[in-house]
């Protein structure tokens, strides 16, 4: 009797450990549809002059994207929302300079290798914080997101620093846009998924 309580309780624990992946909440729809997004503004959008920046506080929404490598295997696309609050200042000796201050959530990871780990969404959220000088955005965005991304199928955790580098394009800085690059900092070597290049992010004025 006590063999078979302490099988029971083996295989209930071995059960508990087993976690599924989160469902998406954003996919290769919205991944496209990003990168149209990011081509436009690139191409097509001018760099706000500093002098023509509005001061003041604004807030931002949109996304960030890029392709990825996840434990050194490519093949990878990570996506997610990015919300932005751009407080320029008055009285800076330099115009169009403030803090920038954010968040980027619902972060995404899409499968193209058929490697064995599912497209999932990650639990958790990056703090972004950094600069805006003359209209040049210098941030960066930390945190710890949780994913399923180890064949024993647990929940696995790692931190993240992401560096987001762009300008306030348009004639009145209606878009923030730019280069994001980085990946999982080694916080606890759970899973490692560095952006590679081509990393975009982009937020237009609410």
């Amino acid at each position: 009797m006590t063999y078979k309580i302490a099988f029971t309780l083996i295989a209930v624990a071995g059960l508990a450990a087993c976690e599924q992946p989160e469902d998406l909440t954003l996919n290769r729809a919205d991944y496209r549809a990003f990168a149209a997004d990011d081509e436009y503004a690139r191409d097509r959008l001018s760099i706000t002059p500093a002098g023509d920046i509005p001061t003041g506080k604004a807030t931002y929404e949109g996304h960030i994207r890029s392709e990825a490598t996840l434990n050194g295997e490519d093949d990878y696309l990570v996506l997610g929302l990015l919300d932005l609050t751009i407080d320029i200042s008055d009285t800076s000796t330099t115009a169009g300079s403030g803090d920038v201050r954010g968040s980027i959530s619902e972060v995404n990871l899409l499968d193209n290798n058929d490697k064995g780990f599912e497209d999932q969404a990650f639990s958790g959220n990056l703090t972004v914080s950094g600069r805006v000088v003359g209209g040049q955005i210098d941030a960066r965005a930390d945190g710890v997101l949780k994913g399923v991304l180890s064949d024993d199928v647990s929940r696995d955790s790692n931190g993240w620093d992401l560096t987001l580098e762009g300008n306030l394009r348009d004639d009145d800085a209606e878009v923030a846009t730019g280069t994001i690059y980085g990946g999982t900092d080694g916080t606890t070597d759970d899973y490692n998924i560095q952006l590679q290049g081509g990393g975009r992010f982009y937020a237009e004025r609410d």
